[in-house]
């Protein structure tokens, strides 16, 4: 069943104007975001990135009259030597955070990788000056993710604890300089909590999450939270495992937004069998269902809950990921082709020679994604580029 799609290949639309090559090395992840900022009434933009040999890039970019033109390119971390050093390649779950922080008129650049310590670096935007190290936090993160509600600015991560096989979601947050840490959605042993990236509203944030087994090494459930960053207390819960198909046994959530009183909420799973094929064997070649689903931010009542999307697609690597936007915009890669609930124009469509895409970033005013050079994509042997496309 597939409900309201549009399938895009070599159609002409005109509402993406141009598609820009960002990097021809870098690489984004899934839930490490935002990727991308637009600083507000101007026409500078920034992209983060991890690139092949373990370098944490921010490039800048002006983007007038629908053109795009890269300004600077500035190494914020180097991994080179403290990750993968047996392979020389980066690990690629070292992605950044980025975000324009509006209070302090800096731009913040998070990094870690698969449990390791977090990184924190700033820059101050019209002092000519470079990214400094703010904090260097000891510890096994993963995941960042920047919000600013309220003019703060809060970044959620997971952070497993040392010696136990558990891994929690965590808050830190700008009133105390990201010093303190609390813990958002608390896991169990033998138990992991992958959450997507937060959806702001009027009212705190939304967090959709599925937590991993150690024991039957699957994603399990889908569950969302809505937090308040200034109580520091999940408000509401409820569990749409329901909504996920029977014959799934991992399940992982990517894109969510609050848009017009609604919930929009995107997930992936894969069936059994998944796990068959070896590592260099996954490029492009597992399907997987994907679901999104519309649910009322009133009541979050499953019941009342409305499944807008019911596809298969092919799995890039990891489960495929979802793009969902404020503004009611989903979109995901199926292989060549993008699928979408709003037209996607010429310059995104299916590019010459056509390539596979992963990992879709949606901003106000543009698509970025990454897509790999060769057949091939490994966590920690990746080559991609990365692109850039006028939404408007």
């Amino acid at each position: 069943m597939f409900l309201g799609l549009l399938l895009l290949g070599g159609c002409q639309y005109d509402a993406f104007v141009e598609q820009k090559p960002v990097s021809f090395n870098g690489n984004f992840l899934f839930y490490n975001a935002p990727a991308a900022q637009r600083i507000p009434g101007t026409s500078t933009e920034y992209v983060s990135y991890v690139n092949r040999w373990g370098a944490v890039m921010v490039t800048e970019l002006i983007v007038k009259n629908n053109r795009t033109r890269i300004i600077t390119e500035e190494i914020v971390h180097e991994y080179t030597n403290s990750i993968n050093y047996d392979r020389g390649y980066a690990d690629d779950h070292a992605a950044p955070a980025l975000l324009f922080d509006t209070s302090e008129n800096r731009l913040l650049v998070a990094t870690a990788y698969h449990g390791s310590d977090l990184f924190l670096y700033e820059k101050k935007l019209g002092l000519n000056e470079s990214f400094r190290l703010v904090q260097h936090i000891p510890g096994r993160y993963t995941y960042p993710r920047f919000i600013e509600y309220r003019g703060k600015t809060y970044l959620f991560l997971r952070n497993q604890s040392p010696g136990k096989l558990l891994g929690h979601l965590v808050v830190r947050s700008s009133l105390d300089n990201f010093t303190a840490e609390q813990v958002v959605i608390p896991s169990d042993e033998g138990h992991v909590i992958y959450a997507s990236v937060p959806a702001l509203f009027h009212d705190g944030v939304m967090i959709q999450y599925s937590t991993h087994s150690y024991e039957t090494e699957d994603l399990e459930g889908w569950n969302l939270a809505h937090y308040d960053p200034e109580s520091g207390k999940v408000v509401r819960s409820a569990d749409f495992s329901s909504f996920i198909p029977m014959t799934c046994v991992s399940n992982r959530p990517t894109g969510i937004a609050v848009s017009g009183g609604k919930v929009l909420m995107a997930t992936a799973c894969f069936e059994p069998g998944y796990k068959t094929k070896k590592n260099s064997e996954r490029f492009f070649s597992r399907e997987n269902y994907i679901r999104i689903l519309q649910v009322d931010l009133n009541t979050l009542d499953a019941n009342d809950t409305k499944l807008l999307h019911d596809a298969v697609a092919v799995a890039p690597y990891y489960h495929t990921s979802v793009a969902v936007h404020e503004d009611g915009t989903w979109l995901y890669f199926d292989g060549k082709d993008i699928r979408s609930n709003r037209l996607v124009p010429a310059a995104c469509r299916t590019p010459e020679p056509p390539r596979v895409r992963m990992y879709p970033n949606l901003t106000d005013d543009a698509l970025y994604y990454a897509s790999p050079h060769q057949d091939f994509y490994q966590i920690r042997n990746f080559q991609n580029a990365l692109y850039r496309c006028s939404r408007y």
